[in-house]
């Protein structure tokens, strides 16, 4: 059978256009629903106005192709979200491994469901988007961070926000954030660009950092039934601004 006589691609093409790029050849049926689909549709049921948003393009990736351990990337310049097959080949396996990652507070509260993963890489999406309108991500989340905790996070030093992250990872997006501003910041930290950087690499350095915690926030805030205060001041900038476009 095509691909495209499938039903979940027909569902697929329209909740994000007929001009969207899905290669999916290959990849099971119960993959596209559970980790492709359910995630598509929760964003457009619970953000009707993501419909005309996502102009995207899905496709996979053979794990020799990039790091093995990743399960999904966005490219912003080709508007694609790609999944690894190899990590989704084993969709029951992988299930198990979110819900724990989920228990052990890895990822955002109650987003212990593969879908949430695409949904990761939507939050991307939604990234380029408002940027493309003149909406930056670092502005998002450095309003954010000043509503709920009373601090301007574009005005943090690298050891200030390594320890703000640290200190406050249960009231953000879990161990997720912690994690995401540590990896960057032992990855580049020896680097002579981190340790000579001038003020525009220093906000380039936080933009890459706000980008993936913006995405964890839209994560949590469309999958648990109860998101934290930071998530929540996000997700409802996100529909009111949207709201008023």
């Amino acid at each position: 059978m095509d691909e495209d006589d499938r039903e979940e691609i027909k569902t697929l093409r329209s909740l994000l256009g007929a001009n969207a790029i899905i290669k999916l050849k290959d990849v099971p049926t119960e993959v596209i629903q559970s980790a492709i689909l359910n995630s598509v549709q929760l964003c457009v049921e619970k953000w009707p106005f993501m419909k005309g948003v996502i102009q995207l393009g899905i496709t996979r990736i053979d794990s020799q192709e990039g790091d093995r351990t990743t399960k999904a990337t966005y490219d912003p310049e080709t508007k694609i979200i790609s999944l690894n097959i190899e990590q989704f080949s084993n969709i029951e396996k992988l299930e198990k491994l979110i819900k724990k990652y989920d228990e052990e507070n890895l990822i955002p509260s109650g987003t212990g469901d593969v879908s949430s993963i695409m949904t990761h890489e939507l939050g991307h999406v939604l990234s380029k988007v408002l940027e493309e309108q003149g909406i930056f991500v670092l502005n998002i989340i450095s309003s954010a961070t000043h509503q709920v905790f009373s601090l301007n996070f574009n005005e943090l030093t690298d050891i200030e926000l390594v320890s703000f992250a640290r200190e406050n990872a249960s009231r953000l997006t879990g161990q997720r954030t912690r994690e995401i501003i540590e990896i960057f910041y032992y990855r580049f930290s020896e680097s002579s660009f981190f340790n000579n950087r001038t003020f525009e690499q220093h906000n380039e350095f936080l933009t890459a950092i706000s980008e993936e915690i913006f995405a964890e926030t839209v994560r949590e805030y469309l999958h648990s039934n109860t998101p934290g205060e930071f998530s929540a001041v996000i997700g409802k900038y996100i529909e009111n601004y949207f709201k008023e476009t």
